[in-house]
């Protein structure tokens, strides 16, 4: 019994060691008056354009996308009559916080 909890315990301590927890959170804001992107979506993707996560933001224009592991990644951000915009970051750490914000500028 003792082993098989020995046992237990070092998995869950070697979980909790590894676990992943990156987060990349910004603000979406038009470019024209500096005002906040409510309710618009930030796509997270692998660096080969498959999909990863994503977010949408707030009434703030707040958003964060949270739980990532190590990698290379894509933001986009796609809203309606305003120009595409991408931004490529990498995660190099297990734990911290990344602030990438975007001005979106109309078509």
């Amino acid at each position: 019994m003792r082993l098989l909890l020995s046992v237990f315990a070092l998995t869950l301590l070697s979980q909790i060691t590894y676990s992943q927890d990156f987060t990349v959170r910004g603000f979406l804001t038009n470019s024209a008056d500096g005002e906040p992107m409510p309710f618009e979506k930030v796509k997270l993707l692998n660096a080969d354009s498959t999909s990863a996560g994503g977010a949408v933001s707030d009434v703030n224009g707040f958003y964060q996308i949270s739980k990532l592991s190590k990698g290379e990644y894509i933001l986009k951000v796609e809203a309606y009559t305003y120009s595409t915009q991408t931004q490529s970051i990498t995660v190099t750490l297990a734990k911290g916080i990344s602030d990438v914000n975007f001005e979106l500028e109309k078509q």
